[in-house]
């Protein structure tokens, strides 16, 4: 007879990274408790990725930690470029941010942003502590992963008490990184993956603010002789200190070169050339190497346990597509994960998060990959990314797999040209739910409506549609109505609403708790028999009356209010 477990939680989360923090705190917004198990004893201390993309801040906004993360961030005016020339201190050639989207755009409620991961992961882990579904194991290292039929066992080590304990789980989320142990303990491979350089990353004090900071610059490509190549400033310093910094640049293993060459008088011998400042007063805080690597992992779903981030998942740091690709691993995981365990969702959901997330992967890695090949064409460049913000990669993503309801027509909506650049706004199954206004202040919008249950965007004909929604909610699907005629007030905004939806008077677009559209149709000959019959489809349970699943949606929604979800 096995050992009875130490803890028992509805969801174990391995990893307390950005994926696995997020990950908790939308599953808290459902009302369900999860527990993070993290190996380190804090978040991360290295600034790591900078670039927090519009469809990332889109989640934190869901959380209530969009003005957060601003706050955190430096002003966008300050990183607005990029820089090139052969020392920091020396002529420099400036191009624009070309991958960012820092300004604000029509396309969405907010913006992107340019914050380290070290200040964003405090800002997550300050929230997740004051939610009591959260609870956080640090220090804490697993070491043996078991996915049953009916539940998921994780042997823990605690290393400062050296304990272990057994914790009993429904489902695991493995947002344990790029080594993934809990992918290689299932034996999970990642086919084919493609390494294409090995890196260096000094993270070092000096005082250079006077002279980066005067330059507005998120990148500073200096064409460095003592590393044959391009190496990289970064623009801004980390979260902990003004004065420190990070350089990155890429090293020749197959040249003889090795990470010990770089220790700390030749890492501040580099320095002082690529500043220019041959007496520069630097302390080398920490010399690391990374490979750029491209892969996807075979699968992102076996029985009980399910990938995210960089365990599913690896990119080139070339767009700042990993972590942002991460973050919507988590979206599209979380409310499935309620779905399921509130009962109003079947476990095909989980199947369709493999579907879905795979195929978004495959998709951004491919992006990713022949974008740095394309910096490497023409070093430092970094304008040569795409020109302009990466919109279709960051909100143009289509959705496919047997949750997403094909259109009656059977004409897909046309493709951008650039699919990696370009974004058309269209309320499509598959798509993201387009952003619009619905107020004359331009604060209330269309994904404001989004997060925590389905919701029905109809053009007209309330009655039916309300009565459609509330025998849904009596079967047991948490949803949420808005009647263009009746709820949107500015004529302009209800017009575009009708456009950019596609709706008519009859019309209507139901939108998962993601932001993805899941189904949208012209006037049916009953609403009601319409909607819980696709319902059914996208929710992947059959339509009964479910008391639990109703009791336990309105707790997780009471639960959510108090936390200021």
């Amino acid at each position: 007879m096995p050992s009875a477990a130490d803890v028992e939680t509805p969801v174990a989360i391995v990893g307390g990274g950005p994926i696995g923090l997020m990950t908790a705190i939308l599953l808290a917004g459902f009302g369900i408790r999860s527990t993070v198990i993290e190996r380190k004893s804090s978040t991360a201390w290295h600034p790591k990725a900078r670039g927090v993309n519009l469809r990332t801040i889109e989640i934190f906004r869901q959380c209530g930690l969009e003005q957060a993360l601003f706050a955190a961030a430096p002003d966008p005016g300050s990183v607005r470029r990029f820089a090139r020339g052969a020392t920091l201190t020396g002529p420099l050639d400036f191009s624009p941010f070309a991958i960012g989207d820092v300004d604000p755009t029509p396309l969405s409620p907010t913006r992107g942003a340019v914050c380290s991961q070290d200040v964003l992961e405090s800002i997550l882990l300050r929230h997740a502590l004051r939610l009591p579904a959260v609870e956080l194991l640090f220090d804490a290292e697993v070491f043996h992963v078991a996915s049953g039929e009916d539940r998921a066992r994780l042997s823990v080590r605690e290393r400062i008490a050296g304990t272990t304990r057994l914790i009993d789980a429904a489902y695991v989320v493995a947002a344990d990184g790029a080594r993934s142990p809990v992918r290689h303990q299932l034996g999970i491979a990642m086919p084919d993956p493609i390494d294409l350089t090995e890196n260096v990353n000094v993270l070092f004090e000096a005082p250079l603010a006077d002279h980066i900071d005067p330059l507005g610059c998120t990148f500073i490509n200096i064409d460095n002789p003592l590393t044959g190549g391009v190496g990289v400033v970064a623009g801004i310093p980390t979260g902990r200190n003004p004065n420190e910094w990070t350089y990155n640049f890429q090293y020749f293993p197959e040249n003889g070169q090795k990470l010990e060459d770089f220790d700390a008088p030749r890492c501040t011998e580099i320095i002082r050339a690529v500043t220019g400042i041959a007496d520069l007063p630097v302390r080398v805080v920490n010399v690391s190497e990374w490979t750029a690597r491209a892969a996807v992992a075979e699968q992102m779903r076996k029985g009980r346990v399910l990938l995210a981030g960089d365990s599913a998942h690896l990119l080139p740091p070339a767009g700042g597509l990993g972590m942002n690709t991460g973050m919507l691993d988590a979206l599209a995981l979380a409310w499935r994960l309620a779905a399921v365990t509130q009962g109003w969702g079947g476990t095909e959901l989980l199947d369709d998060y493999n579907v879905e997330r795979l195929s978004a992967a495959r998709f951004v890695v491919d992006a990713a990959t022949d974008n740095l090949r394309r910096m490497a064409a023409d070093p430092g460049n970094l304008q040569s990314l795409w020109g302009g913000p990466q919109y279709g990669l960051i909100l143009g993503v289509r959705h496919v797999s047997d949750g997403i309801i094909p259109e009656a027509t059977g004409n897909p909506p046309a493709q951008p040209v650039f699919p990696y650049r370009d974004y058309v706004p269209v309320a499509a199954p598959g798509a993201r739910a387009p952003h619009v206004w619905l107020d004359h202040a331009n604060s209330w919008s269309t994904l404001d409506l989004m997060g925590w249950k389905m919701v029905l965007i109809a053009g007209g004909d309330g009655p039916a549609w309300r009565g459609a929604a509330a025998e849904a909610a009596r079967l047991g699907s948490p949803i949420s109505v808005l009647i263009a005629d009746e709820d949107v007030t500015p004529p302009l905004a209800r017009a575009r609403l009708r456009a950019l939806y596609g709706i008519g008077d009859g019309g209507a677009v139901l939108v998962r708790p993601d932001g993805v559209v899941a189904w949208r149709t012209g006037a049916p000959r009953c609403a009601t028999t319409a909607l819980i019959d696709v319902l059914a489809r996208i929710l992947r349970a059959p339509p009964r009356p479910l008391r639990a699943a109703r009791a336990a949606g309105a707790a997780s929604l009471a639960r959510a209010e108090r936390a200021g979800l």
